[in-house]
């Protein structure tokens, strides 16, 4: 067999695998993911699948990995069409960002939630797709702030305060991060809680008090003209 063909076959059960973990996440929930049923689905022995992960971790691994390109492939996508005005784009974002956890919530909590005890994805193998849906948000805040209109939090402007972002900070403005990352923090919040089915009735359906939030926010950043 040659190596290109070696390499088709390696790529084909590799992408089979994880979408009979995707099965399973979907239907059990993603604490309940076994290696073992992956492979009673595909109909090998569970060894013969560590000779494409080294585990049920690095199988996960690449499932995160995986599920932060597609959010930040879907906020790209939305990137594109939003409006120009700065605070209706960050509205627009925000809502594709939404869509796409309520689309995809075993994804979301894949990224977002504790998936079984003793597991933490490794920032060396996630950081660069991560980071992919967090550019989407600074780009917006250094547009706005070329514009001379972003007001970020006067905290924000002590390296010392805000030191710890480590290497994420060395990629990008250390105030835009911060603010991008609360910002961040504030719509995880309310998409987490809506999945959970905790928000207020009225104020949770067809994501109103997250719209309302995610104007509010425009507004305070100064991203409206």
């Amino acid at each position: 067999m040659s190596e290109t063909r070696a390499d088709s076959r390696h790529a084909e059960m590799v992408a089979a695998i994880k979408a009979a973990a995707r099965d399973q996440i979907r239907d059990q929930g993603a604490a309940a993911l076994s290696l073992g049923a992956i492979a009673r689905a595909l109909g090998v022995t569970t060894p013969a699948l560590y000779r494409y992960f080294d585990g049920r971790d690095a199988l996960v691994t690449s499932l995160v990995a995986d599920a932060y390109e597609e959010l930040g492939k879907a906020l790209e996508d939305a990137a594109v069409v939003a409006p120009v005005a700065l605070d209706l784009r960050f509205v627009e974002l925000a809502r594709a960002y939404r869509r796409w956890a309520i689309a995809r919530p075993q994804e979301y909590i894949l990224i977002h939630g504790a998936i079984f005890p003793g597991y933490r994805a490794p920032l060396e193998v996630v950081a660069a797709a991560a980071l992919r849906s967090l550019h989407i948000f600074v780009d917006l805040l250094a547009r706005a702030e070329s514009d001379g209109r972003l007001r970020l939090p006067r905290a924000y402007s002590n390296p010392d305060a805000v030191g710890r972002l480590g290497p994420i900070a060395r990629t990008m403005p250390i105030p835009m991060v911060a603010t991008a990352y609360s910002t961040w923090l504030v719509l995880h919040g309310l998409v987490w809680e809506e999945l959970l089915g905790r928000l207020p009735g009225g104020l949770g359906e067809e994501g109103a008090l997250y719209d309302l939030e995610a104007h509010a926010i425009a507004e305070r950043l100064g991203l409206a003209g």
